[in-house]
């Protein structure tokens, strides 16, 4: 399921092309507002851009294209790709080996290594502009498959619940993240009233993973990123969500009024129902949740303000969750991406989260 949709800039046959730079890899998806259309990014595109997004090709000035790849040996991976595409790795990491990496990527955050600002050029065009840059982080499988199991960081696990494309993958792969997916439906009904709009529930479910996202603290993001992501999108949700919809007893939707908006609402449950939900929850997030009977009864009820303090209980505990991860994967990104990079990468962002709060104003 890649949560479907036309494409904005690459098809996949340009997307199959960009991997093919890469060594073997066992899973790799595409996503962002350079694969799927994005609210706030017409603006900047040139006339130029929109032509050459009918070729499959953009101008560099466009938005970053991002691209997860999971690994199976990320020593050899590294050791092949720094061979392959030594100008990706910049200093200090362009002095260590395919272990050195290793070690770098698996300490600490989301156990993930990014490259930022790589050029990627038509074929037999590399001496001019290139016509996409590409930011690619690298996963070992291990700990992308545990992500999506356990959501020890959500950052993948989060960044999989969104819309993407998939480039490449395992049959494990597909049942973790549909089973992922499932997990964020689940998190997002309970922090949502009785009954519900379809655009609240993918509003929700698109928030978990930036929940405690520290780039939002210090003004690094766009204040309206969940909003823009979903507003382009809701058919991509729809083809991933609505399945998985059908499947739950304990949700129907209504019948359509006059209204476009499409709404559910869940029956009634006995606490031992809500508890099981809430137990079938990811373990590292169950482990922070301490509902209390009470609770679980209101909710089940379907009291109007029941799912207030349950939103809030998970809520609370996704930020732990996402805090510690995201603060120290951005630290190592810094340095992943050497000074020159980082000094641009930051730049951006900032810039984007300041023209976000001015709109807003």
């Amino acid at each position: 399921q890649n949560g479907g949709g036309p494409f904005r800039f690459m098809t996949n046959l340009a997307l199959a092309r960009i991997l093919r730079r890469f060594p073997h890899c066992d899973f790799a998806c595409a996503y962002g507002s350079a694969v799927f259309k994005q609210r706030g990014y017409d603006s900047n595109l040139s006339s130029s851009s929109r032509s050459s997004s009918r070729s499959s090709s953009r101008s560099s000035s466009g938005p970053m294209l991002d691209i997860i790849i999971g690994v199976e040996d990320a020593e050899n991976w590294h050791e092949e790709n720094m061979t392959r595409n030594p100008n990706d790795y910049a200093w200090p990491l362009s002095w260590c080996s395919g272990s050195g990496v290793k070690r770098f990527q698996e300490t600490g955050g989301a156990h993930m290594l990014f490259h930022a600002y790589v050029p990627i050029h038509e074929a037999g065009t590399e001496g001019n502009k290139p016509f996409t840059m590409l930011k690619y982080g690298v996963i070992s499988m291990c700990d992308l498959l545990e992500d999506l199991n356990s959501w020890r960081t959500l950052y993948c696990a989060g960044r999989l619940q969104k819309p993407v494309v998939l480039l490449n993958t395992t049959q494990e792969m597909n049942e973790r993240l549909e089973d992922n997916r499932r997990n964020a439906l689940l998190c997002a009904i309970l922090s949502l009233g009785p009954t519900f709009t379809e655009y609240e529930l993918f509003h929700h479910i698109t928030a978990l993973s930036y929940t405690g996202d520290p780039r939002f603290l210090v003004g690094a993001e766009n204040i309206h990123k969940v909003r823009n992501i979903v507003d382009t999108n809701v058919g991509a949700y729809q083809d991933i969500y609505n399945p998985i919809l059908r499947s739950l007893p304990f949700v129907h939707q209504l019948p359509l009024s006059h209204s476009d908006n499409i709404k559910y609402e869940r029956t009634a449950m006995s606490a031992d129902e809500v508890n099981s939900i809430i137990y079938s929850l990811p373990s590292s997030l169950n482990s922070l949740l301490h509902f209390k009977t009470e609770d679980m009864l209101a909710y089940g009820k379907r009291d109007p303000c029941g799912h207030e303090t349950l939103h809030h209980e998970i809520q609370d505990a996704i930020k732990i969750i996402v805090r510690q991860a995201s603060a120290v994967q951005s630290v190592k990104g810094l340095i992943s991406a050497g000074p020159l990079r980082s000094a641009r990468y930051l730049r951006e962002k900032w810039g984007k989260g300041l023209r976000s709060r001015l709109s807003s104003v």
